[in-house]
């Protein structure tokens, strides 16, 4: 899983692909191998294939926090908006019932979270979800594992997002700093400069960010 992600952060497709599927071979029914090349299929505009993936894994391990992401995803991207918001609050209600202190598994349940406040909250409700997401997923991500840039990186682009500029410059830094060669947070830089009409910093960001990926 870890060598697909790197094939994958340097846009090797094809490698990251490959590469999980030969360790299907040899562990057809391993959940987090299957969540894995549901997020490949994803990733790839693949949605049946995603979809299909990450029902095989939840159908192993109820709890499979990728796949269910994976899942909820795919349904809203097809147009099944019911099944995709159902998608996003079972994260919330698996966060109030469970302690989960792992970096990855806030990560995820955040962006979930994050999700489902944007389509189903509104007011004070979404700005408190928002404030849960940021305070007890992204950060507490971050503080468990001071090198997990992604968690910064979501809280970064999730400031972006509500246009809160020096919130979300300062936490895509600090991702930048975690892994300078980390394409996504190049591409939010670069998308924060043309907020401003910063061309030249702009094209600098873009322009590293190709050269990574």
């Amino acid at each position: 899983i870890g060598l697909s992600r790197s094939h994958e952060a340097t846009g090797k497709w094809r490698e990251a692909v490959a590469t999980v599927e030969h360790a299907l071979e040899r562990r057809p029914d391993d959940g987090d191998l299957l969540a894995r090349r549901a997020e490949l299929a994803f990733a790839q505009g693949q949605l049946e294939q995603a979809r299909d993936f990450s029902k095989q894994a939840i159908a192993g391990n109820p709890n499979q926090l990728l796949a269910r992401w994976i899942e909820a995803q795919a349904a809203d991207a097809v147009g099944d908006h019911d099944a995709g918001r159902q998608g996003y609050e079972w994260f919330v209600h698996f966060y109030n019932r469970n302690e989960t202190k792992d970096p990855e598994s806030l990560w995820i349940i955040g962006q979930a979270a994050a999700e489902h406040a944007a389509r189903t909250l509104r007011g004070r409700d979404q700005s408190e979800q928002l404030g849960a997401v940021l305070n007890g997923m992204f950060d507490a991500a971050a503080e468990a594992d001071k090198d997990f840039w992604p968690a910064t990186f979501s809280s970064g682009r999730l400031f972006l997002e509500k246009y809160k500029k020096g919130d979300a410059l300062n936490d895509l830094r600090r991702a930048l700093a975690i892994n300078p060669n980390a394409a996504p947070v190049h591409v939010a830089l670069g998308v924060a400069a043309l907020n401003d009409y910063d061309i030249q910093e702009g094209h600098q960001h873009a322009d590293r960010a190709l050269a990574n990926n």
